[in-house]
């Protein structure tokens, strides 16, 4: 499997997350109901939202309050979302955040994409912070970022990683045709107050119940699944 970049994947998630305030609209995704009724739309974090102080606090606010759902478990500051944001997401090629909106414009939640390859990209950071929206906004988002990856993206395969506990979530993305692929055991450690479950031992670190479950969805099953998403003029980016 060539897990390298290809240039118009690099390309494309580098103009993502320029403040081009010019261009920044044209990178907004809808998302559509199969009747075509747009619920909301994904915003791209660009090197101009990071400054934004409201949506850094919002974004923290979130990843405290659900905290338990990551790996990686820690209250976060603003100035720390905002670090992470600048200098970790935003210089990463093989990674890109949006912010979940509703079609009125509030911001509710967010939802990203980490380790894109040639070959396939994981789905990432899927967050409700705030109530708001349709009711089934999450579903639709998901199905509208898996979309805009395959059409875009060039690869033939999305996967995810999510414990074995989160039984409303895998529920849902069972429904839009995530299939389980493997459990990775976990170890639990604590540093300066920060609780991280990772798939290898480090120090000693004692292996948990909880385990991580990976699922999977190839390109030609999504479209078999969702075939109107590419009868929808809206949905072609």
């Amino acid at each position: 499997m060539n897990e390298s970049l290809t240039p118009t994947q690099i390309d494309l998630i580098r103009r993502y997350k320029s403040s081009d305030s010019a261009v920044a609209s044209r990178h907004e995704i809808q998302i559509l109901k199969s009747n075509g009724t747009k619920v909301g739309f994904l915003s791209p974090i660009n090197t101009s939202i990071v400054e934004d102080k409201s949506i850094m606090a919002a974004l923290s606010r979130w990843r405290s309050r659900y905290k338990l759902f990551f790996q990686s478990q820690f209250d976060p500051t603003p100035e720390d979302t905002r670090s992470w944001l600048k200098n970790i997401v935003l210089k990463d090629d093989t990674r890109l955040l949006f912010l979940i909106q509703t079609s009125a414009g509030q911001p509710i939640g967010n939802f990203g994409i980490c380790h894109l390859s040639a070959s396939r990209a994981e789905l990432d950071n899927l967050l409700r912070g705030e109530k708001g929206g349709d009711p089934e906004l999450i579903y639709h988002t998901e199905i509208s970022m898996i979309h805009w990856i395959y059409q875009n993206l060039g690869v033939e395969q999305v996967y995810l990683l999510i414990f074995d506990d989160n039984y409303l979530t895998i529920m849902m993305h069972r429904s839009i045709g995530f299939k389980e692929v493997c459990y990775h055991s976990l170890y639990r450690s604590t540093k300066d107050g920060k609780i991280s479950f990772t798939t290898t031992q480090e120090d000693n670190a004692p292996l948990v119940k909880r385990r991580l479950l990976e699922m999977e969805i190839q390109k030609v099953d999504f479209y078999k699944m969702h075939s109107w998403v590419q009868e929808l003029r809206e949905m072609k980016y």
